[in-house]
């Protein structure tokens, strides 16, 4: 069977799929991003197939998680293992794609595993005048407030280090643990006979989000967060990386708005922030390929 494309001609996609046909009619076949619910139990072989996307000339990811809250887009540390067979064998099974991304936003308290009742999320949900409609629009919790928190200005006698740390139950991902769970699944994926050559893509990191602190980070920095896991992985331990960026309106000149936040003044506000993330990369990673997979 011959191999998946996992490169496009063009710069554009979408996430998930229902607006191919645009692309497809411009005669211009870009991206299709898939967001896949694995669970982690090694003997589950089932699979999807993408081929009907790809055999179109579409360039398919897929984004592969453990589950959405409170399951946590990884799963607890001690499953690691089961999570890198699960998506093996996901791998194995499928057809048409060669671009795999390890979970999302793993440093926003919402993807934790066992993240059931934030004070982030209760806080957040509590203010929404109707819970239950909120939570049926927005089943992932994408939309709460505390995603982007850092673009709050501190309040009046409160500490930055305060305002940045989330104290709630489930399980903090560290870089270290991501990068282990990364490990593990990068290594399952390309022991699948025919996936050898496969790019397995880390996570994108929340932008504008301090829920995640540990040792070298108590603000919880977002880009230190992201350098941190780079750092751990190094230019032979990763195939590439994923980057979350957006405007905050409609207005398309705030793409190039260099904006900076209040709490963090050396980072953009806008669009502009997937710079703050490129900076970061390490120098003997910088030839690896980078996909702005949100924006």
């Amino acid at each position: 069977m011959p191999q998946p494309r996992i490169d496009s001609d063009y710069i554009f996609g979408i996430h998930e799929p229902g607006g191919e046909h645009l692309m497809l009619e411009a005669g211009k076949p870009g991206w299709i991003l898939f967001n896949e619910v694995l669970g982690h139990s090694p003997n589950d072989r089932s699979s999807k197939d993408y081929t009907p996307f790809s055999e179109q000339g579409l360039a398919v990811m897929a984004r592969l998680n453990n589950g959405h809250h409170p399951q946590g887009s990884v799963p607890l540390s001690s499953d690691y293992a089961n999570f890198a067979r699960r998506c093996a064998n996901f791998v194995s099974s499928s057809r048409g794609c060669g671009v795999w991304i390890i979970g999302n936003e793993i440093n926003y308290a919402v993807e934790r595993p066992g993240a059931t009742s934030t004070s982030a999320t209760a806080k957040s949900v509590t203010q929404a005048s109707h819970q239950e409609s909120f939570a049926q629009a927005d089943p992932q919790q994408r939309g709460l407030p505390e995603r982007f928190n850092a673009q709050r200005p501190v309040s009046a006698g409160t500490s930055r280090e305060s305002e940045g740390s989330a104290d709630e139950d489930g399980e903090i991902i560290t870089p270290e643990m991501y990068a282990r769970c990364y490990r593990l699944c990068r290594d399952a994926i390309h022991r699948v006979p025919g996936h050898e050559k496969d790019q397995v893509l880390i996570a994108a990191v929340a932008p504008w989000n301090t829920h995640t602190t540990y040792p070298g980070n108590p603000t919880g920095d977002w880009i230190k967060y992201f350098q941190d896991i780079l750092l751990l992985l190094g230019p032979t331990e990763c195939d590439g990386i994923t980057i979350h960026t957006y405007t905050h309106g409609a207005d398309p000149s705030l793409i190039r708005d260099d904006s900076k936040l209040q709490r963090f003044p050396q980072h953009h506000y806008h669009f502009l922030a997937y710079r703050d993330f490129m900076q970061a990369i390490p120098h003997n990673m910088r030839r690896l390929p980078v996909y702005i997979t949100e924006t």
